[in-house]
């Protein structure tokens, strides 16, 4: 931890976030004495005493962010996530040792990657992206299908470990954002027997808000304007009540500018997402036990099930939408 803290102050830009794999805290009194000051300190450990696991991430206190959830699988894999506000980003932690079972570690990853709208992950995941066997590429699948990229260079000289005898890439950053510039350094350590990941990410600058202008009669001077008129001036010819009318118009015409909001799909809830998030789940699952008959007619039903929520949250958001135009047709667009 001094090594660390040393680390930090040498480094002449701002480090917002620390994240660390096997940190090997062992209880409460061990994580409160892991302290850097300036951040707030995150953390998940082992319960039962045994060396080695944990995780932990540190947040410098100038950014606002809170704590989402942590999970420790079988007291062997652990993740921690927390959020960023204003970036409305999670960041996530991930440690997985060699002994944890492959195919329940994927369907607990999938389940926290399938939560996250906006979110960068790092982790000790012990698969090495330069070995294609069969828990690797199901993991590489797993990222890619959730919509997630690995931002690892997998070539040998950008390897996260590296012995007299073997390069492997253990360590790996992956993010579902799009568009978006990452800028990944791999450095040497003495601090650990793994590499050091730098992530630098391009500032993510909000979408401005679409101003357009239209011109628009003010018809409270209008007709305060015409009414003026009427009782000072007797018009016998439709040639000059034409003209002063248009004058009136003319001169009462400003000049507005509206923001154009992106649509909106009001019919969306809570209730929704999670349907959704849990039919991918096992449709997941169904996919990955293709002669599992419960596991597909579980997803089926759950299929099934998002659909009518959808239809039904629909209808009641249009019907509510029109019964709230009944007498004012203008409304209606």
């Amino acid at each position: 931890m001094d090594e660390l803290r040393c680390l930090i102050h040498t480094i002449p830009h701002k480090v917002h976030v620390i994240l660390i794999t096997e940190t090997w805290i062992k209880s409460e009194a061990e994580a409160e004495n892991l302290k850097i000051p300036g951040y707030t300190h995150y953390y998940n450990y082992r319960c039962d005493n045994r060396r080695g696991g944990g995780v932990s991430i540190f947040v410098q206190n100038d950014l606002k962010h809170h704590y989402i959830e942590e999970l420790c699988v079988n007291n062997e894999s652990h993740f921690i996530w927390i959020h960023l506000e204003k970036l409305s980003l999670d960041i996530g932690v991930v440690y997985k040792p060699n002994t944890a079972n492959n195919q329940e570690f994927l369907e607990n990853y999938t389940q926290q990657l399938l939560k996250r709208k906006r979110a960068i992950v790092f982790g000790d995941f012990n698969y090495d992206l330069l070995i294609r066997n069969q828990s690797t590429t199901a993991y590489q699948q797993t990222v890619r299908e959730n919509g997630y990229r690995i931002l690892n260079k997998i070539d040998p000289n950008y390897c996260t470990r590296e012995t007299a005898n073997t390069r492997t890439i253990l360590d790996h950053v992956s993010t579902n954002i799009l568009n978006n510039s990452f800028h990944l350094v791999i450095v040497d350590s003495v601090m650990s027997d793994h590499k050091e990941l730098i992530l630098e990410v391009d500032r993510i600058i909000s979408e401005k808000l679409r101003k357009v202008k239209y011109t628009a009669v003010d018809y409270n001077q209008l007709f305060k304007t015409m009414e003026e008129l009427s009782q000072t001036e007797i018009i016998n010819e439709y040639e000059d009540l034409e003209k002063n009318i248009l004058e009136a118009v003319r001169k009462h015409t400003v000049t507005k500018t509206k923001i154009l909001n992106p649509p909106k799909c009001d019919w969306i809830n809570k209730e929704i997402i999670e349907s959704i998030q849990r039919r991918n789940l096992l449709a997941y699952k169904s996919l990955r036990s293709p002669n599992d008959e419960t596991a597909r007619s579980e997803y089926l039903h759950q299929r099934k099930l998002v659909r009518a929520k959808i239809q039904t949250a629909k209808n009641n958001y249009y019907q509510k939408l029109f019964m709230n135009c009944v007498g004012k047709s203008l409304k209606i667009k």
